[in-house]
């Protein structure tokens, strides 16, 4: 996968309505995963800005990616951890109340 072809696919989630755009980040993420194409799950995760995403669709990247963080564990997805991270901290300031219930699950 390209990096036109990540910056193409995280420009559109822009776009879309959240309920299309997770539903869009749930069909694209699990055929790479399916693919086994691990390297590019990472390298979208450590390109994606969740403050340029509807807070599910940023949330949608967590919940497609938990069943392969354990999956993949001797390989893993070291960018998830990260941005687990980042989608945590912009939702302390943007949501601070629903933190904890959003993320539950999901580290």
């Amino acid at each position: 996968m390209t990096d036109q072809e990540i910056e193409t696919f995280l420009s559109e989630l822009t776009t879309l309505s959240p309920r299309k755009g997770l539903r869009r980040v749930f069909t694209f993420v699990d055929e790479l995963l399916w693919q086994d194409k691990l390297e590019d799950v990472d390298r979208i995760l450590t390109r994606v800005d969740p403050t340029k995403l509807e807070v599910a669709v940023g949330l949608g990247f967590l919940a497609i990616t938990l069943a392969a963080k354990s999956r993949f564990e001797d390989h893993g997805l070291p960018a998830r951890a990260a941005y687990a991270e980042r989608i945590e901290g912009w939702l302390k300031q943007e949501r601070p109340g629903e933190v904890s219930l959003l993320m539950e699950g999901l580290r």
